[in-house]
């Protein structure tokens, strides 16, 4: 994994293809785990598109609003997405905050807890009303399996042009479903790029 992502910071990947994508002022992103809202600014300031940042922890929730309370085409959803709908339990680390039915309940031991939203893909794409979505960035620390089954069983994948992931080993299961999830993606959409277990892009034919 070091190798990987050494290669990725070599290559400026994070300045480059990560917010290389053919958008416009009419596009449609989505960014699922805002945290902070950097990936939104860069993509708001680059190409002035219309964005929907979901982030369930408080506190960058209330950072998120703050930094996008003038600009009417960011809409800012304080919950996460996952694979069902419901409150569910965050364990509280900065950037790398998860919930922790997507690990083991030990990890949590002695961490800060924090009751979330969370509501399925389909709920939250049914919620926002859009139909295509251009460029769908998801970071969610384990919860992109649940997400990704979602998307597959609710047949929404084609609904969405570019997925820009970034995969967690986190379970002795976790290298299966990536290549389950790849081996789906792969009817519908093109691997362009791919960093192991640091982001990877895959565009629709």
């Amino acid at each position: 994994m070091k190798t990987e992502i050494d290669a990725w910071w070599k290559s400026n990947a994070e300045d480059t293809l990560r917010v290389s994508y053919p958008l416009n002022e009419d596009s449609i992103v989505f960014d699922i785990g805002g945290c902070r809202g950097t990936f939104t600014e860069k993509i708001y300031n680059k190409y002035k598109s219309n964005i929907y940042i979901f982030e369930p922890l408080s506190k960058f929730i209330n950072e998120i609003k703050g930094t996008f309370k003038e600009n009417n085409k960011v809409r800012v959803f304080d919950y996460g997405v996952s694979g069902k709908t419901g409150d569910l339990d965050l364990v509280v680390s900065e950037d790398a905050s998860y919930l922790i039915s997507h690990r083991d309940v030990e990890d949590a031991e002695g961490r800060d807890i924090e009751t979330v939203k969370i509501k399925s893909f389909k709920d939250a794409y049914d919620e926002t009303g859009v139909d295509k979505i251009d460029l769908m960035k998801i970071n969610v620390e384990g919860a992109e399996y649940e997400i990704m089954q979602n998307i597959f069983d609710n047949d929404l994948v084609s609904k969405i042009n570019n997925f820009q992931i970034q995969f967690h080993d986190i379970t002795d299961d976790s290298e299966r479903l990536v290549l389950d999830i790849r081996e789906k993606l792969s009817e519908t959409h093109n691997l362009d790029w791919k960093f192991d277990w640091v982001w990877e892009n895959w565009s629709l034919k």
